[in-house]
């Protein structure tokens, strides 16, 4: 065997001349048998036409786009003049079928369709506002108060931020301990 042929040691007797003649053929590589096996299963005679398939599809995807185009385009004239006429004209019944749309009046449309209106219709109503927005100025109100209110923090110091983060936990951190050690008495 050929010394670019050593990867086809390993397959069946029964295929190896069938393989050797796929090889003249297409000139596959090693990397392609490996693939059809991993993908197919161990290389059979039954296998070999799905195998000879696979090489004909990667045969053609290795051919370049331009190639491929200049092979399936049909040369014009010769065969094709023959074949059917310079102007070809729509068949009988198609014609009837647009000289009727050409001379009849516009059909109306029975029926207005949208999203808006086949989704939505009935389901979604505009509210009616039965007054008018009350709008009411509240001054310093949150500036000050029990809690400080809503923008205390804009004010504060980062050190003094940590300090009041550091209270919280430690205010935390006697009820969080209690029902933790509670939990670990009722696993036991």
């Amino acid at each position: 065997m050929e010394p670019e042929l050593r990867f086809l040691d390993s397959a069946p007797a029964n295929c190896k001349e069938k393989l050797v003649d796929l090889y003249k053929r297409f000139n596959f590589s090693e990397s392609e048998y490996e693939c059809f096996q991993f993908n197919q299963g161990e290389l059979t005679l039954a296998r070999l036409p799905a195998f000879e398939t696979y090489l004909q599809k990667e045969k053609e995807k290795r051919v370049p786009k331009k190639q491929q185009l200049l092979r399936t385009a049909r040369p014009f004239g010769g065969e094709n003049l023959k074949r059917r006429p310079l102007q070809v004209s729509p068949p009988v019944a198609k014609r009837r079928e647009t000289e009727e749309v050409k001379e009849g009046p516009p059909v109306a449309k029975s029926h207005q369709i949208s999203v808006k209106n086949s989704i939505n219709t009935g389901k979604l109503e505009k509210r009616q506002l039965s007054r008018t927005a009350n709008v009411k100025l509240l001054g310093q109100h949150f500036w000050v108060g029990e809690r400080q209110a809503a923008y205390s923090w804009m004010d504060e110091a980062i050190s003094e931020r940590m300090i009041r983060r550091d209270e919280r936990l430690q205010e935390w951190e006697a009820p969080v301990t209690a029902a933790l050690q509670r939990k670990a008495q009722e696993a036991r």
